[in-house]
């Protein structure tokens, strides 16, 4: 699932009435605050978070990645978060 501001700015004020009930008496006047610090988050994370993973191959046929090799192998992958 990609990132989506509005759906974190909305949950970023859930949890704020949640903790402060008397928030819910500004109703939507602070809602440009939420996004913007949504928006902010959301685009540091998808400048500069990285991701890492393992990459296990239970078994490889008719591909030779080396000389003469196949079967299983592992390996190391870098994907991006949108």
């Amino acid at each position: 699932m990609a990132m989506d501001s509005t759906v974190l700015a909305a949950a970023l004020k859930a949890k704020v009435l949640a903790k402060n009930p008397a928030f819910e008496e500004v109703g939507n006047d602070m809602d440009w605050l939420f996004e913007a610090v949504a928006e902010g988050v959301v685009e540091h994370i998808q400048t500069f978070a990285t991701v890492g993973t393992t990459v296990a191959v239970a078994s490889v046929s008719a591909v030779t990645p080396g000389p003469s090799a196949s079967g299983p192998g592992t390996g190391t992958g870098t994907g991006t978060i949108t």
